[in-house]
């Protein structure tokens, strides 16, 4: 039986990493602090030992099943429960205008400054592309079909497969029916909305369960990227990840700094630093939609945004609001 140093070796890295995430969150440190340090160990964790350090991939694997656990349910249920409680209507309406036009506006702008962008630092030039045999690309969907199928024809299935677009719009039927019976039979709705008012605040205790594990998975997950994604991968492709990073940081901090300045008055300092928890989730697990229960999170405690418009907006922004 050969003796595997470097095998040891991660297991005690990944003992002392998750120790120390342990001891910080003990010792009060903040969520976005630990998220980070985690991102940082998991990095030298997966670039230092490689294919070794991959015995903590489990734990980012675990961390993504739970969030996206929660993901339909929480949407779902914050959705009616909130639209369900508009006093007015009229604000319901202005609201849904607003955020699709501010999420189809800002992704316009997202594609311009995209191809400007990869313009300036010829993304792709010199590269010849050789396409595999016998290749037969996919057919585009025509708008028909693509607007078929955000229809919620079998809601069970479209919650089973994590798709939002249908689960938003039964939710929004369920909410308006909700409305609408509560003008002629209050009585008979009010113990459905006592029940939807309750499952929400289940939800969000157990969201926040899942969230306490964030710089765990983080971990988890960084340390498959850095064994799995080495310098090496990364190298021959630093022009385009140089680019795609600059139009990123350009689109966030100059496109949507105006838009904060311009339409709330507020400054962007302020608002970055209280979505900085579901930035840092976004980047690491790399998923919009994993996300979303911190983003909403981070909506109602850190910007003071509304639990019904939080939920709203953020359930459609991570799916339409594709920048």
């Amino acid at each position: 039986m050969t003796f595997n140093i470097e095998l040891l070796a991660a297991i005690v890295f990944a003992i002392l990493a998750l120790g120390l995430l342990w001891y910080l969150n003990k010792r009060k440190v903040s969520f976005s602090v630990r998220t980070l340090i985690g991102l940082g160990l998991g990095l030298t964790f997966g670039l230092t030992l490689k294919e070794n350090s991959l015995i903590v991939e489990p734990i980012g694997k675990v961390y993504i099943s739970l969030i996206r656990m929660v993901v339909i349910p929480l949407v779902m249920v914050s959705i009616i429960n909130s639209i369900s409680n508009f006093e007015d209507s009229s604000k319901l309406k202005s609201l849904g205008i607003r955020a699709m036009g501010m999420l189809l506006g800002t992704t316009a702008i997202a594609g311009i400054v995209g191809i400007v962008f990869g313009k300036i630092f010829s993304v792709g030039k010199g590269i010849v592309f050789e396409g595999a045999e016998n290749f037969v690309p996919k057919e585009i969907p025509s708008f028909m079909d693509v607007f078929n199928d955000m229809l919620p024809t079998n809601p069970i299935k479209s919650m089973a497969e994590g798709q939002i677009i249908p689960v938003i719009i039964f939710a929004l039927f369920i909410a308006f029916a909700i409305i609408m019976e509560e003008k002629n039979n209050k009585e008979k709705v009010a113990p459905f909305k006592a029940f939807i008012n309750s499952f929400s605040t289940i939800l969000m205790r157990i969201t926040r369960i899942v969230l306490r594990l964030t710089p765990f998975g983080v971990f988890g997950l960084m340390t498959a990227v850095g064994a799995k994604n080495g310098v090496s991968t990364l190298m021959p492709l630093l022009t385009f990840v140089v680019a795609i990073y600059l139009a990123l940081a350009f689109q966030i901090f100059i496109v949507h700094s105006l838009f904060i300045l311009i339409f709330k008055r507020r400054s962007p300092i302020k608002f970055f630093k209280g979505i900085w928890p579901a930035q840092v989730v976004a980047f690491t697990t790399q998923s919009s939609f994993g996300t979303l229960p911190v983003t909403i999170e981070s909506l109602e405690d850190n910007i003071g945004v509304s639990s019904s418009t939080a939920s709203f907006v953020a359930s459609l922004g991570s799916t339409v609001g594709m920048n």
